[in-house]
């Protein structure tokens, strides 16, 4: 007996099956790279193409390969590897960047927190209401969290300014971003950021933060710490700068860290 389906259901089915069918034939297969010994992956124009895919389509799942490729392959074949890392971090980061704008605290949030944080700690009186303000924008960002109490080891607000410091905050910055951290990574980009590094200020950027409104916040809760105690808030002696806070000299973005060799399975 023959059915009679309407053609609207046909054509649903059709580009339905189409749809799964170019879907299938566009996600990444990572059977092929997987299929030669480590160190021998050719630049065949059918790796390069999957190479290319995962560029385009990975996700977090297919980075231990591709760390593993860029650690062990030369060539074009650990460049599209870099490149697919570049670009699968890219996507991962915006979405986390994407969703903490949306959370940013609005102006009523600000006006609230501000005048919260007068009445817990009149010692603020002292300071000009944009300078409360943009401490009340600190801490919203931070979520009340202290950036003495939370500060990393070492950095610009702890005293120490060097290059390697930068880079390492940095690098502990962007593992915190990737692992949804976003304010503990904010508090590690403000003091890469404090001391020059141009890679730090533009993330905060993107995150969607008035940067020089989060300095200026972050330099009120350090001269609050300074005034209860002293001791805790002064830069060590005998360091070559102090925390400023202020915008300096662009070092330019840091450097990808080493490659950690990651055994591929085959």
């Amino acid at each position: 007996m023959l059915l009679w389906v309407p053609w609207t259901v046909c054509l649903h089915l059709s580009a339905t099956a189409s749809s799964t069918v170019a879907s299938a034939a566009e996600a990444p297969d990572t059977a092929l790279l997987s299929r030669f010994p480590v160190g021998g992956l050719p630049d065949s124009a059918a790796v390069l193409a999957e190479m290319s895919r995962l560029a385009e389509r990975g996700g977090p799942e297919h980075e231990p390969l591709l760390v593993s490729i860029a650690a062990h392959e030369r060539g074009v074949v650990r460049a599209r590897a870099l490149r697919a890392l570049d670009d699968i971090d890219a996507r991962a980061r915006e979405k986390v960047r994407a969703d903490f704008r949306r959370r940013l605290p609005s102006a009523e949030e600000q006006r609230r927190a501000s005048a919260a944080n007068l009445r817990r700690d009149p010692s603020l009186a002292t300071f000009s209401e944009p300078e409360r303000a943009a401490q009340a924008y600190a801490s919203l960002l931070m979520r009340g969290s202290s950036p003495t109490a939370e500060a990393p080891s070492s950095g610009p607000l702890g005293g120490v300014c060097d290059e390697r410091t930068e880079e390492r905050l940095v690098a502990e910055a962007r593992l915190l971003e990737r692992s949804g951290e976003v304010r503990g990574a904010v508090l590690r980009y403000a003091h890469a950021a404090s001391a020059g590094d141009a890679g730090a200020r533009s993330a905060l950027t993107e995150l969607g933060i008035d940067v020089e409104r989060l300095f200026l916040g972050l330099r009120v809760d350090l001269e609050l710490a300074a005034a209860r105690d002293p001791a805790a808030a002064a830069p060590p002696a005998g360091l070559r700068c102090r925390a400023a806070l202020t915008s300096g000299p662009a070092r330019g973005e840091s450097d990808r860290p080493a490659l950690d060799p990651v055994a591929r399975g085959r």
